[in-house]
């Protein structure tokens, strides 16, 4: 789903190859675009990201994400463009350790496919230890009928993967505002 969505983006096309006993070869195609003069490539930040009115720094963030490319991306937009305190976990188990310790979170972000536990399986078990902080699932469930399903789960927001910061802050500070 992820590749699928990219090479979308990217206005390619993917495709397979099966054969029988010996098994699958995936493909996928980009156009070259040719961009002229350009030789600096830098990153522009959006002129609005909706942030709530209270200090950021003081906004702390939990999250469980086991793909260490993820991890550091996940942290990086929390952090640099948030300016949010954030704790990450390469697992539901630790995370779940971490949130009885203290429970002074104001989001939590849970990649849905984990291993030793599931962000739903985490979920349920940090409704029965504050029942009050949103949880929003990272998933790279992408079709439209997937967010209504992690909503009715319990979640408070959905984000599929590949996301940009903007979508992160963005669902993050929707939440922190519900909050109030």
């Amino acid at each position: 789903a992820i590749c699928y969505k990219l090479v979308q983006i990217l206005e390619g096309k993917i495709w397979v190859e099966s054969k029988f006993g010996k098994g699958s070869s995936f493909f996928f195609s980009i156009p070259i675009v040719e961009v002229p003069n350009v030789h600096v490539f830098k990153t522009v930040l959006p002129e609005k990201i909706d942030h709530p009115s209270e200090e950021r720094s003081k906004v702390s963030i939990l999250f469980a994400e086991d793909d260490d490319i993820n991890f550091r991306y996940l942290s990086r937009i929390l952090t640099d463009y948030g300016d949010y305190n954030n704790k990450g976990f390469f697992n539901c188990v630790e995370l779940l350790e971490e949130l009885k310790k203290d429970q002074d979170y104001d989001v939590i972000i849970l990649d849905i496919q984990m291993p030793e536990m599931t962000g739903v399986e985490c979920l349920r078990e940090i409704k029965k230890i504050n029942k009050n902080i949103p949880v929003i699932a990272l998933t790279a469930f992408a079709e439209k009928k997937d967010r209504k399903k992690f909503l009715d789960m319990g979640f408070a927001e959905y984000i599929s993967k590949p996301y940009t910061y903007e979508i992160v802050l963005n669902t993050v500070n929707k939440l922190l505002k519900e909050k109030k």
